[in-house]
C-alpha cells in the first residue's frame, strides 16, 4: 500500500473517531441538562455560551450559591473563554451574586435569553460534582 493511501486511511479513521467522540460529548451534555435542570442543587455549575455586545462568542460559568422557589442565585465565573473548558470550574466571584428567575433559566435553556451582558445565552451543560461539599456543612 502506498504512502498516500495509508495517509488517507489514517485521516479518515481519525475523522470518524473525532466525529463519534464529539457526538458522544454533545449527548452527555444534553443528558446532564435533562437530568439536573429541574432539580438544581447548591454547587451545580452552569456553562452558558452567548454573544457579547460586539458579537463575539463567549462561554461563562455560573455556580449555584443559593436558591428559593422563584430565583436561583449564582456566583459568576471569574474567567470566561471562547470555548468550554473545565479549567474554569473552580474560579468564581464569591463576593457578589447574580440572580436568574425561573423564567430566565428557561430562556437560557432554550437559547433565547438576552440581557445587557449576554445575547442569545444558551445553556451548554450542567456540571454536578459527586465530591462537592456545601460551604455550610461540617
Amino acid at each position: 500500500m502506498s504512502y498516500p493511501k495509508r495517509a488517507l486511511i489514517i485521516v479518515f479513521c481519525l475523522s470518524v473517531f473525532l466525529f463519534i467522540y464529539l457526538q458522544h460529548v454533545r449527548s452527555e451534555r444534553a443528558q446532564a441538562i435533562i437530568q439536573f435542570f429541574d432539580a438544581p442543587k447548591v454547587g451545580d455549575v452552569y456553562k452558558v455560551k452567548f454573544r457579547n455586545s460586539l458579537g463575539e462568542r463567549w462561554v461563562r460559568y455560573y455556580k449555584i450559591a443559593d436558591m428559593n422557589e422563584n430565583t436561583v442565585f449564582f456566583y459568576r465565573g471569574r474567567l470566561s473563554a471562547w470555548n468550554v473548558s473545565d479549567a474554569f470550574l473552580n474560579e468564581f466571584e464569591t463576593e457578589t451574586m447574580v440572580s436568574f428567575s425561573a423564567e430566565d433559566l428557561q430562556k437560557i435553556k432554550a437559547g433565547t435569553f438576552t440581557n445587557n451582558e449576554m445575547k442569545n445565552a444558551q445553556l451548554v451543560e450542567i456540571e454536578r460534582r459527586a465530591d462537592f461539599t456545601p460551604a455550610n456543612s461540617l
